[in-house]
C-alpha cells in the first residue's frame, strides 16, 4: 500500500470518536445488539491498528452483513421503514470501520457520517439536538482534516480549530440554500413507528373540542395526489358524520342504531374523472380514515360506511397508508328514506327554545330550502358573530341558545352545531361533518400535509334533487 494512502493514527482516533457520538442520539431507539456491534467494530479496528488482528476477509464481511440484516429484520419485523433503515445505516457505518484500508475508505465513512448527522433531525428538532448535531459536524470535519495532517497528536487543537472555521465558513452558504432551494417534501412516505397515539378528531363533538386541536401543530396525515392538487378551499377531509345530538354533544350513529335496510350504500353516479391520491395517517387509536367527498378505496383493510366514509376494521396503532379515488361532484343520497329523514331532523326535546323560534321565523320568510340556507349564512356574516380559538364556556343546557343570543363567539363546532340546529328546526335535514379542511400544499411534489390545527367541523344540508 502507498504510505501516502494510509490512514494516520490521529485521524483513526477521531473516526472512532465520531463512531460513538453519531450513534449516541439513536441509542434509545436501537436494539442492544447494534450498540454491541459498535463496541465490537471499535475493538477490532484498534486490534488491527496494533497489528494483533488482520482485516476481515470477504467471507467474514459477507457473514457480518447478512447477520446484521437478519438481526434488523428480527428486531423490527421488516427492513422497510424509517427506524429499520436508520438501524441498517448505523450498523453499516460501524462495520465499515473494520475494513478501513486507505484514505478513500475513510472518505466514504466520513461522508456517511455527515448523512447520519441529518438523521438525528428525523426524531427531534429541538435546540439541544441542533447544538449536538453541530458538534457532530465539527467532529466529522475534524476527522476529515486529520486525514490530511499525519504525524500530529490525535487531539491537536489546531486540527479542531481549522475544522470549526471550515464549518462556520459554510454557514452563509447554508443560509442561502435554505432560503433559495426549493422545498421538496420530507421523507413523508417512510413510516415512523410510534407508540404514542395522536387522538385528533373524536367520535363525538362538544363545544370547544375542535378549538383545542386548533392549537396543535402535530401532523394528522399526509396526502400525495397523482394529478393536480385541488385548491385549498376544496380540500374537505371527511372523517365522521354526526347525526345524533344528545347530552350536549353531537355523536355518530352507532351500527346497531341503523336498521339493516339502511346499512347499504345508495347508488351514486360518478360524474367526471376521479381525484386519485394516497393518504398516510398517523396512529390515532381510532378506526376512521379521512378522504375527500365520496371516496372509494381498494386498499387492504379499508372499508366504506353507508355514509360513504372510509374506516378500518381495527384501530390505527401504527401509520396506515391507503389509496383513494374521490368524486367531489357526486350527488350523495338524491332521495332520503323516511327513517333517514326522521333521523336528520331529530332534535333533543325541550332544548334551545329561542333557536327553535328563530328557525320558525326564518322558515316563514324563505321561499324554499335553498333561500333558508342563504338566510342563515347571511345572519352569521352580517351580525356580530366572532370566530375565536378561545370561545367562552357555554352552559350545559341550551348551548345553541347561549351561542346565538349571548356569547356569539365560537369556533367552527359552535357555528356548525347552531346551523344544523336551525336547519332541523326549520324542517331541513342537516348534519355535522367532522374532519379537516385544507392543509399545507407543496406543488412541487403534489403533496398536502394536514395538521391538527386544520381540524374542522362543518354542516351539510340535504336539498331535494341535490342530495347532501
Amino acid at each position: 500500500m502507498n504510505p501516502g494512502q494510509q490512514i494516520p493514527r490521529n485521524a483513526l482516533v477521531w473516526i472512532i470518536l465520531c463512531l460513538f457520538t453519531l450513534v449516541a442520539p439513536h441509542a434509545g431507539r436501537l436494539p442492544v445488539w447494534v450498540l454491541a456491534v459498535y463496541l465490537f467494530a471499535a475493538a477490532w479496528r484498534t486490534m488491527v491498528y496494533q497489528g494483533r488482528w488482520s482485516f476481515p476477509g470477504r467471507l467474514v464481511k459477507a457473514g457480518l452483513t447478512i447477520a446484521s440484516c437478519v438481526g434488523i429484520y428480527l428486531s423490527y419485523g421488516s427492513l422497510i421503514g424509517l427506524e429499520p433503515t436508520i438501524a441498517l445505516l448505523l450498523t453499516a457505518f460501524a462495520l465499515k470501520l473494520i475494513e478501513l484500508h486507505q484514505r478513500k475508505d475513510a472518505y466514504v465513512l466520513l461522508f456517511l457520517g455527515y448523512f447520519i448527522c441529518i438523521t438525528e433531525f428525523l426524531f427531534s428538532q429541538d435546540l439541544p439536538m441542533v447544538a449536538y448535531a453541530l458538534v457532530n459536524v465539527i467532529l466529522v470535519t475534524t476527522a476529515l482534516v486529520a486525514l490530511h495532517r499525519p504525524g500530529e497528536h490525535q487531539f491537536n487543537r489546531k486540527t479542531v480549530r481549522l475544522a470549526s472555521i471550515l464549518v462556520l465558513q459554510s454557514l452563509p452558504l447554508m443560509l442561502v440554500l435554505f432560503f433559495l432551494f426549493p422545498r421538496i417534501g420530507p421523507l413523508w412516505t417512510v413510516p415512523i413507528k410510534s407508540h404514542t397515539a395522536r387522538t385528533g378528531v373524536s367520535d363525538f363533538m362538544r363545544p370547544g373540542d375542535i378549538s383545542r386541536l386548533g392549537k396543535s401543530d402535530e401532523v394528522a396525515f399526509r396526502v400525495q395526489f397523482e394529478g393536480a392538487i385541488p385548491p385549498p378551499s376544496a380540500l374537505y377531509w371527511r372523517g365522521l358524520v354526526f347525526s345524533r345530538q344528545e347530552e350536549g354533544a353531537w355523536r355518530s350513529l352507532r351500527y346497531y342504531d341503523i336498521p339493516p335496510a339502511e346499512r347499504r350504500q345508495a347508488p351514486v353516479a360518478t360524474p367526471g374523472e376521479p381525484l386519485s391520491y394516497r393518504v398516510i395517517m398517523e396512529p390515532t387509536q381510532q378506526n376512521w380514515l379521512y378522504s375527500l367527498r365520496y371516496a372509494r378505496s381498494e386498499s387492504p383493510g379499508v372499508m366504506s360506511s353507508a355514509d360513504f366514509l372510509l374506516f378500518s376494521p381495527g384501530v390505527l396503532e401504527d401509520e396506515r397508508m391507503y389509496q383513494v379515488h374521490s368524486w367531489p361532484e357526486a350527488v350523495l343520497d338524491p332521495t332520503l328514506t323516511d327513517w333517514r329523514r326522521e333521523m336528520e331532523l331529530r332534535l333533543p326535546p325541550g332544548e334551545n327554545p329561542q333557536a327553535l323560534a328563530l328557525a320558525r321565523q326564518l322558515r316563514a320568510a324563505a321561499i324554499d330550502d335553498a333561500q333558508l340556507v342563504d338566510a342563515v349564512l347571511a345572519m352569521f356574516t352580517e351580525q356580530p358573530f366572532g370566530y375565536t380559538l378561545e370561545p367562552p364556556l357555554l352552559p350545559v343546557d341550551n348551548q345553541v341558545d347561549a351561542f346565538l343570543f349571548d356569547s356569539r363567539r365560537g369556533f367552527c363546532e359552535h357555528f356548525a352545531s347552531a346551523f344544523v340546529t336551525l336547519m332541523r328546526a326549520a324542517g331541513v335535514p342537516a348534519r355535522v361533518v367532522a374532519g379537516y379542511q385544507g392543509g399545507e400544499i407543496n406543488p412541487l411534489n403534489r403533496t398536502v400535509i394536514v395538521h391538527q390545527f386544520d381540524a374542522h367541523a362543518w354542516a351539510e344540508v340535504w336539498l331535494e334533487g341535490e342530495g347532501w
